[in-house]
């Protein structure tokens, strides 16, 4: 279903229904971090976040409401589809809760049990959106056959250049 307004708060209590419903007393969750939806805005058209769980982090793209939604997401569920950023391209996955209905999802980290508190991987999140959408600049030097793109790195070595626990 597509969102008018900032989906934050729907994901928010979905994700918060799943860890009471469906997490339980899973051992995977870090007790320190708890659900948040972050840096909700609007983007292409649709609606860019990330979404903080006590099992994972993830970048999500929403549809907005009188924006279509790519043909390409409707056909092949299991696929992933990489989505360039000025920073980064990322696989997103398709996903679909009832609540919510079809959205992307890039996971960045799971576990999150690397990080002690909810604030560091609340930064992490926002870092993160603010990465993908910088402009890669690259100092020149005479050798431009041998300079490598800086958006093609794994999400590990995406995250891994700002994360600090």
């Amino acid at each position: 279903m597509p969102f008018s307004e900032s989906p934050a708060d729907a994901f928010e209590a979905c994700f918060r229904k799943i860890q009471t419903e469906r997490m339980g007393d899973i051992p995977l969750l870090n007790p320190a971090i708890r659900v948040e939806a972050v840096g909700f805005q609007e983007w292409e058209g649709h609606w860019l976040g990330a979404l903080v769980t006590p099992w994972f982090l993830s970048l999500v793209i929403v549809p907005r409401t009188g924006s279509p939604w790519p043909e390409e997401l409707k056909a092949d569920k299991k696929s992933p589809l990489a989505i360039a950023f000025p920073g980064a391209t990322l696989p997103f996955q398709l996903r679909e809760e009832e609540e919510l209905g079809p959205y992307l999802a890039c996971s960045l980290a799971s576990p999150v049990r690397e990080w002690p508190s909810h604030e560091s991987l609340r930064n992490t999140a926002l870092e993160a959106l603010e990465r993908i959408k910088r402009i890669p600049l690259a100092e020149a030097s005479e050798d431009t056959e041998n300079v490598q793109a800086p958006c093609d790195a794994s999400r590990r070595q995406f995250l891994s250049g700002f994360y600090s626990a």
